[in-house]
């Protein structure tokens, strides 16, 4: 095998006759994810910032549910385009502090969607992830323009919408 593949037909061949000197791990050795993301082919184009915007809503939600239920913050959020003739960017922003709102990682998606590629061309397939995740939260508080109360809105909006949904469903709302 290392003759026809070099140093990976021996390991083929190691892992073939049950050979592996790798330790075991239980599930709960699993660290912490690096990323949290979701993505979706639309079975048609959306064109026009409202379509783009609603795909770009639902996809936030789910992230920041996700993030939401692990205990977990983004720092940087990234989002994926790709159109019909399969012309696919990536663009990524970092943001001022940690979040798992909904609406900041909407926002940002939004921004950068706005700036990278345009409301007005087609979209078949997006993506948002929340990047660069941490356990915990510190943020300064401004002392002037100080957005702190419609953050601690959003952020008991989204702890109500994830209780409705763990109790009746995702579709719930």
């Amino acid at each position: 095998m290392r003759a026809l593949l070099g140093r990976s037909g021996e390991t083929i061949w190691e892992y073939s006759m049950g050979l592996d000197n790798s330790p075991v791990k239980s599930s709960d050795d699993i660290g912490m994810p690096k990323s949290i993301g979701n993505s979706i082919t639309f079975p048609q184009d959306l064109r026009g910032r409202q379509e783009i915007c609603a795909g770009l809503l639902m996809l936030s939600d789910q992230v920041g549910s996700r993030l939401r239920k692990h205990g977990l913050f983004c720092s940087t959020v990234q989002i994926q385009i790709r159109d019909p003739y399969f012309k696919t960017i990536s663009r990524q922003q970092k943001l001022s502090s940690p979040t798992n709102v909904t609406k900041e990682i909407y926002d940002t998606a939004v921004a950068i969607i706005e700036k990278a590629w345009g409301m007005s061309a087609p979209v078949r397939l997006l993506s948002v992830t929340g990047a660069n995740l941490t356990d915990c939260c510190s943020e300064q508080m401004a002392l002037i323009d100080d957005t702190t109360d419609e953050k601690i809105k959003n952020t008991k909006l989204d702890q109500a919408m994830d209780k409705i949904r763990s109790r009746y469903g995702k579709d719930a709302i």
